[in-house]
């Protein structure tokens, strides 16, 4: 069984490549669309 620190290693590796994907596709985002989610108090029921 891995330790707990090999798997923190995994994690910590692996949010870092999601994060960077996530911004080089920023520019892809529909800000209005995000914008108006934020506003709304991200309210999925409506």
């Amino acid at each position: 069984m891995p330790g707990v620190a090999h798997l923190a290693e995994l994690a910590r590796v692996d949010y870092q490549a999601g994060y960077r994907a996530a911004l080089k596709r920023l520019p892809d985002l529909d800000w209005s669309a995000l914008a108006g989610f934020a506003r709304d108090g991200f309210d999925l029921h409506k």
